[in-house]
């Protein structure tokens, strides 16, 4: 959205249509009207069509959490709540209309996504895994994936919004962050990893200007920093964070300078 936000500013009004969804997911959203960072909008007849919802979800847990009837607490949705919204675990229904096939040959994961007992009893809800907001326009927001935003001192902590505040220094090229638990603390922590550009600042004016950042806009925030050359991704040029959660904040397991 950033990069998108200084290309417009560059060559003017250029028209967009950014969608969401997934592959074996039962429901998507078109953002049409060109709001920056949307994914979509919240509309009364796309409530008829689609039927979606938040729910207010345990990021120590990786869950939604439940009320006392063992049910999954609905989040108000923006426009119609008189707000901006609170984020939230997104939520489909299964049925008919809006099926899901499952996983193939993995039936344990596909049991993972799938929720049961949502709203009432017997009803079945696909987890999409991802945190949105919807604002009090209606327009929806991508925050951040589940396992990706953790719990700080009482505060929610998007490892998203963090690394994309940190990657305006310019002399950061790629940086990742996640969470980790700390061992002898009950909470959770986040490492960066960051990568310098050619002709960057010193390491010690990098790392002041990381600090002055993660300070400025999460001041209760720890900031354990790991220097790599560069970031392991995927295919498709999605990182991978799946060896850096394993490694932690295990001394003995990090191979890159702390």
């Amino acid at each position: 959205a950033d990069v998108w936000a200084r290309f417009l500013e560059r060559h003017g009004d250029v028209r967009f249509c950014e969608l969401y969804g997934a592959t074996e997911g039962n429901v998507g959203f078109a953002n049409v009207d060109g709001k920056l960072r949307a994914c979509g909008r919240d509309l009364p007849f796309l409530r008829l069509l689609i039927k979606y919802a938040l729910v207010k979800n345990d990021h120590e847990k990786d869950g939604p959490v439940r009320d006392d009837k063992g049910f999954c607490i609905p989040l108000p949705r923006g426009m119609w709540a008189g707000g901006a919204g609170q984020p939230g675990l997104l939520v489909a229904p299964i049925s008919k209309h809006m099926p899901f096939d499952g996983y193939l040959g993995n039936a344990e994961f596909t049991q993972r996504k799938v929720l049961h007992n949502v709203f009432m009893h017997g009803d079945r809800y696909f987890n999409l895994g991802d945190i949105m907001r919807i604002d009090k326009e209606g327009f929806i927001y991508f925050i951040d994936r589940v396992g990706d935003t953790f719990r700080w001192k009482g505060e929610n902590v998007s490892t998203m919004e963090l690394a994309d505040t940190l990657s305006d220094l310019d002399f950061i090229k790629e940086v990742t962050v996640y969470g980790v638990t700390i061992p002898s603390c009950i909470r959770m922590s986040y490492l960066v990893i960051e990568v310098t550009c050619i002709g960057s600042p010193s390491p010690n004016e990098q790392y002041v200007c990381i600090i002055y950042v993660v300070i400025n806009y999460y001041m209760s925030h720890p900031e354990p920093l790991i220097t790599q050359e560069a970031l392991e991704l995927t295919n498709t040029f999605k990182q991978i964070k799946t060896h850096l959660l394993q490694e932690g904040f295990n001394l003995a397991r990090i191979r890159a300078p702390l």
